[in-house]
């Protein structure tokens, strides 16, 4: 088995439309690399406490669901460092599932802060935006 590779997705693995994060991740699996596709879950205040992450798997694509509470662009500022935190602490956990060495792909930045805050020193971690949202546009 090659290098794991772990993809983080603004869009969900069940997607009716096939995304660039899941182009990348069945093309890796299709290489033969060992790849962990991870989502999240948007999930109400009151829940933070009582959630999990969930795992499952898809023709050797794991897939890692991790609760979040949904972003408000531009509005409360408090809701990104929360979010931080939750992502962090279910991070830990999954990033102890993969290969020191794992390449860690992000398809928005705000997968940064809690990836940087919990990724080993030895994985790699690369940004792969998509340029046809305007919010990631340069």
């Amino acid at each position: 088995m090659k290098q794991d590779v772990v993809i983080f997705s603004m869009f969900k693995w069940s997607s009716n439309l096939m995304h660039r994060e899941h182009m990348l991740a069945k093309s890796f699996n299709k290489l033969g690399y060992k790849v962990t596709f991870v989502e999240r879950t948007y999930i109400k205040p009151t829940q933070v406490l009582k959630s999990k992450t969930t795992s499952s798997m898809d023709n050797g694509i794991r897939i890692i669901t991790l609760p979040s509470l949904p972003y408000m662009k531009g509005k409360i500022t408090a809701i990104y460092k929360m979010n931080d935190k939750i992502l962090g602490g279910h991070l830990r956990g999954v990033l102890g599932l993969v290969d020191s060495k794992a390449w860690l792909i992000a398809s928005t930045p705000n997968w940064g802060r809690p990836i940087l805050s919990n990724k080993k020193k030895t994985q790699i971690l690369a940004y792969d935006m998509s340029d046809d949202l305007r919010a990631f546009a340069t």
